[in-house]
């Protein structure tokens, strides 16, 4: 059996970590081949107490200020004794086969990388179409150009990919999966496989600032992202790109909202605000892609910063600035 390590980075996660906690302490993989470690990332709250409550390893980031979530799961991964490494974030609950599914392509040692899918809960519109639209579902993030995205909340890698490629990038507030994903699909040296079956549940934005805020924080980090894979005309090319999808949703949005109106007159079922949300996604995303673009270097130009190719961490920092709790 396949020996794994579940990393769930957490900062100021008291109120929701025992949810997933105890998820990843039900799963039907044998005890004995998994280990659950938390880190917690500056935390002002109780997670760390909370999370040795439950008996799982605890690692805490040295420093007043947050290091940022791919700190804190290069920082797991340095501590983790498995041959593979599990990840989900300490807002999401885990199905109890979730484990065993997500780990079972590893049995093919070309194997060094696996999804699974995210399945949004909440009561809201807002939350409501956000999975409607299928944004975070596995189904999307597969198809995704120029390369898959496996997200945090729910993926695995073989340990060996961190040693070669090196780990998520800590320069990247946000999206540091996106491009860890990415950097292994360009190398090219270890398979990326998916799976369907492996599910956690995640809550999704229950306000429309919220969910205008987070496509805005997903936009911005794209951006950088590309500019470091890509360079410039990548950067361009993928601004106009969103640019025409925000321009289509926000014309397309008022015609489907009394389309929508119009069915539920007719007694068919549907929320004809769905059509707005698409839009305020759209254009969240867009404009945070754009001003994250235009605005990264104060002294000099973006062209100069989006025409920048870096190669990324060249190795994960082992157990730097940390210290176990338990």
């Amino acid at each position: 059996m396949v020996e794994v390590s579940v990393v769930v980075p957490a900062r100021n996660e008291a109120p929701r970590i025992q949810a997933c906690l105890r998820s990843l302490l039900a799963q039907d993989y044998a005890r004995e081949a998994y280990e659950v470690i938390v880190v917690d990332d500056a935390s002002t709250d109780r997670t760390s107490e909370v999370a040795a409550s439950f008996g799982v390893r605890v690692l805490r980031c040295r420093g007043a200020s947050s290091s940022g979530g791919a700190a804190a799961r290069n920082l797991g991964v340095a501590c983790a004794r498995g041959e593979v490494v599990a990840f989900t974030d300490a807002d999401c609950v885990a199905e109890p086969d979730w484990l065993r599914k997500l780990v079972a392509s590893f049995k093919d040692l070309t194997v060094g990388v696996c999804g699974g899918d995210v399945i949004g809960v909440g009561e809201s519109l807002v939350a409501r179409s956000l999975e409607r639209s299928g944004a975070f579902r596995l189904e999307s993030l597969w198809r995704a150009q120029p390369w898959p995205i496996f997200v945090t909340a729910n993926v695995a890698y073989r340990k060996t990919v961190f040693h070669v490629l090196g780990g998520f990038d800590p320069s990247l507030r946000a999206a540091s999966d996106l491009e860890m994903t990415w950097r292994v699909a360009r190398d090219g040296r270890f398979r990326l496989v998916c799976c369907p079956e492996a599910v956690v549940y995640h809550q999704h934005p229950a306000t429309v600032r919220g969910l205008y805020e987070q496509w805005r924080g997903y936009g911005a980090a794209r951006a950088r992202v590309v500019a470091k894979l890509g360079g410039r005309a990548a950067v361009l090319r993928e601004g106009l790109h969103q640019g025409g999808v925000a321009l289509s949703a926000s014309v397309a949005s008022p015609l489907r909202v009394l389309r929508r109106l119009a069915a539920v007159g007719r007694g068919e079922r549907g929320y004809p605000v769905f059509p707005f949300l698409d839009a305020v996604r759209a254009v969240g995303f867009a404009t945070g892609y754009w001003v994250a673009t235009l605005g990264w270097s104060p002294g000099g130009s973006w062209r100069e910063r989006a025409s920048e190719v870096h190669a990324g961490p060249s190795r994960v920092p082992w157990r730097a600035g940390s210290e176990e709790l338990r």
